[in-house]
């Protein structure tokens, strides 16, 4: 795999903006598909009129995933509660059938580990426990690989190209993960490459070649069971 090149064959389009929910999502080629949701940045512009407008596009059969949904501390500290009450509302509308994305971040913690603390405490006061749930940005240690495999145990846990920012604590976790659980993003246009503009999944393969440093797996094989877990995951 020189210089860390991949041919792309599937890909989830995201729509987690309410303000822009589109009337229609088409999927031109086998393999893609879309997610729907609201950021939770975006919870003081959700009212109910775009619950229904959600719950109708989660019925699309383009549509494989509730995403992205969770709590963001990055936000104003006045926000934190209504992004809680809408995640609770939100959920009503998963299903084991269909992955939950769920999104944790905090900018004091980048193991996230109050928030996701949190997050999986909602999460299992609301959801079953078959749940498929998919750990956006995964940055957390090897006790939250732990304690979020013991209660759910279809949950798999994503990393992007922040894994070459990772400390010894994240590594550590990544090295946890089992390989039927793990997966791998570009997030696009989000966490370049140092040398791009902006990320694509063209560089899905320079996120690869990072976690099998980590991990000591060889990349070609990194590339194959994240590929294997993703198809899975969506069942595409």
């Amino acid at each position: 795999m020189p210089k860390g090149k991949v041919e792309v064959v599937g890909g989830i389009m995201i729509y987690c903006d309410p303000e822009n929910y589109p009337t229609n999502i088409k999927c031109q080629r086998k393999g893609f598909g879309a997610a729907v949701g609201i950021h939770p940045k975006k919870a003081p512009f959700f009212p109910h009129t775009k619950f229904e407008e959600l719950r109708n596009l989660l019925r699309l059969k383009t549509v494989v995933a509730l995403r992205e949904i969770g709590l963001d501390r990055c936000a104003p500290a006045s926000t934190w509660k209504l992004q809680e009450q809408i995640l609770v509302k939100v959920l009503q509308l998963s299903m084991p059938i269909c992955p939950v994305i769920l999104h944790m971040r905090d900018t004091a913690d980048q193991h996230c580990g109050e928030v996701g603390a949190r997050c999986l405490q909602i999460m299992k006061a609301n959801i079953a426990p078959t749940q498929r749930i998919h750990l956006h940005c995964f940055t957390g240690t090897v006790e939250q690989v732990v304690s979020w495999l013991e209660t759910f145990p279809k949950c798999y846990f994503e990393v992007t190209g922040l894994v070459r920012e990772f400390d010894c604590f994240q590594k550590a976790a990544l090295r946890r993960i089992p390989r039927g659980h793990l997966l791998i993003e570009t997030v696009a246009p989000y966490f370049r490459p140092l040398q791009a503009s902006a990320s694509t999944p063209a560089f899905i393969g320079k996120v690869a070649l990072e976690v099998s440093r980590v991990r000591g797996e060889k990349v070609e094989e990194v590339l194959e069971f994240t590929m294997a877990n993703t198809r899975i995951l969506y069942q595409m």
